[in-house]
């Protein structure tokens, strides 16, 4: 990057400046992969607290920590091969959504208990609106062994939120592709819910 675009504000990198810091970090750069996390950091914090809100109220856990948290475990990655922006924001979901897993397993063991934490906001989705976040993590593990790509997508909408056409523009494929695969993942967890 030159000098004009270091002094640009992060969070208004354009694709193909996003693209460069994808490859450096890809390559190892570990100022590119921070800088990927702090121009991401206001989308990832929004994606936290929604995930927080709808997914795991009951937990004792703030947006910031949980980003924080998942950024520590990303800066672990030294050697991961970023493919694209929507890889990146998959991973980053991905950490995020384990980071969740972890504290209920965690809450879990410390009160010897059963502690249902259910993700609600997949009613317009799913027929299932309270499905137990243990529970979908297990699914999600499943399907990614079946088709990463359709986990991927799965995780893209529950976790982070993405509408058909973010996905479609992230991946860049046509919204129909988006949209078939959309109905095969939701086949599937339908079927998966059902057992």
């Amino acid at each position: 990057m030159s000098a004009s675009d270091e002094s640009m504000p992060l969070n208004a990198l354009t694709l193909e400046q996003a693209a460069v810091l994808l490859a450096q970090a890809g390559g190892g750069s570990a100022q590119a992969r921070d800088a990927l996390l702090a121009a991401l950091y206001p989308r990832l914090r929004r994606t936290a607290a929604r995930m927080l809100r709808e997914d795991a109220p009951q937990l004792t856990m703030r947006p910031t920590e949980l980003l924080h948290e998942a950024a520590l475990k990303l800066i672990r990655l030294d050697e991961m091969q970023w493919q694209d922006r929507a890889h990146f924001l998959s991973i980053c979901c991905r950490v995020m959504r384990q980071v969740v897993v972890d504290r209920i397993r965690h809450v879990k063991a410390a009160k010897r208990e059963h502690v249902k934490v259910t993700i609600t906001h997949l009613a317009d989705s799913l027929p299932a609106a309270n499905i137990d976040a243990d529970r979908l993590d297990e699914l999600l593990t499943r399907l990614e062994a079946a088709s990463p790509e359709h986990a991927q997508l799965v995780e893209m909408r529950f976790f982070a939120g993405m509408s058909i056409a973010e996905i479609a523009h992230v991946r860049g494929v046509s919204e129909r592709t988006v949209k078939r695969q959309w109905q095969s993942a939701r086949a599937w967890l339908l079927e998966a819910l059902s057992d």
